[in-house]
């Protein structure tokens, strides 16, 4: 019997690009994440890794370049 996994969150090749006069910054490059209902998640990674960009991002205090994120019923796009 193959398990159905219901998603709670889903976030989908997410791109951030911050442009200035000087120089272009990827911050984000196709990020994705899947959180099962059942399970939660928790980020690390070294300074300047894009952890709070993503973290803004799925949180909807910014919007993602290029990309989708689900919550639930709820889909928003870059």
């Amino acid at each position: 019997m193959h398990r159905i996994h219901r998603f709670c969150f889903q976030a989908k090749s997410l791109t951030k690009i911050h442009v200035t006069r000087e120089n272009t910054v990827h911050t984000l490059r196709g990020s994705s994440l899947d959180i099962p209902e059942v399970d939660f998640a928790v980020m690390i990674g070294p300074s300047d890794s894009g952890k709070s960009t993503f973290l803004n991002t799925i949180g909807r205090l910014d919007h993602p370049t290029s990309g989708q994120v689900f919550f639930k019923v709820e889909t928003w796009r870059g």
